[in-house]
Formats: C-alpha cells, structure tokens, sequence
C-alpha cells in the first residue's frame, strides 16, 4: 500500500512543474498616439518632393496645399539638404512630425549629449 502511495505521489510531484509551467506572455498592447489635434480645417495634399533646402520644402509645400505656410527657417539650418518625401493626404502638422521624428540629431555640448 505504501509503495502505491508513493509511486501516485512521485506521479503527482513529477506532473506538477509542469502543470505549473512558465505563464503565457501577456499580449502587449500597442496604443498608436496621435498627439495632434484633429482640425477639419487642416489642408489635407500630396507632396512629392525630390529633396533640397528647407526653403525648396516650403515652396514645395505650398504648390502640393494651394495655400501659404508659414515656416521659419533659421540660419544656420537654411542649408541643410532635406530627403526626397512622398506622402499622400497629409496636413502640414503630420508632414513636420513625421520629418522630426524622421532626422533626429545629435549634438555635443559641455555637459553631455543632447538629441533633438
């Protein structure tokens, strides 16, 4: 009898790990923010742009939208040479987002690094 006894509690100690096993990976959702303000009176256009200043973006801009944008542009980044882009139905404010988050840079200054 106790040898029964033993060999079921062996049977049991043996299936519990496992039973026990390591637990499923929780899912992990994926939240997409969208920071910036829904406007119905954003100009939504297409911008195929071959790459260039600043300055040629904005014109650039301002063909796609049929309307002005104002930009300012500072000196020392008035020669930066910008990406060909090619977005569809985009507002200005997501065309600029995108092109940051795009190109960040990383500058050295005395007390470290800073990325902007």
């Amino acid at each position: 009898m106790k040898a029964t006894h033993f060999t079921l509690l062996g049977a049991v100690l043996l299936a519990t790990p496992s039973v026990l096993g390591q637990p499923a990976r929780a899912q992990q959702q994926v939240i997409y923010a969208n920071p910036l303000p829904q406007d119905e009176n954003l100009i939504k256009f297409d911008l195929d742009f071959p790459g260039g200043t600043p300055r040629q973006l904005v014109a650039a801009i301002e063909k796609s939208s049929s309307h002005p944008l104002n930009a300012v542009i500072l000196d020392e980044d008035a020669s930066v040479k910008l990406p060909p882009l090619k977005m569809k139905s985009v507002t200005a404010p997501e065309l600029f987002e995108a092109l940051a988050a795009a190109s960040p840079r990383a500058e050295m200054h005395a007390a470290g690094n800073y990325r902007s």
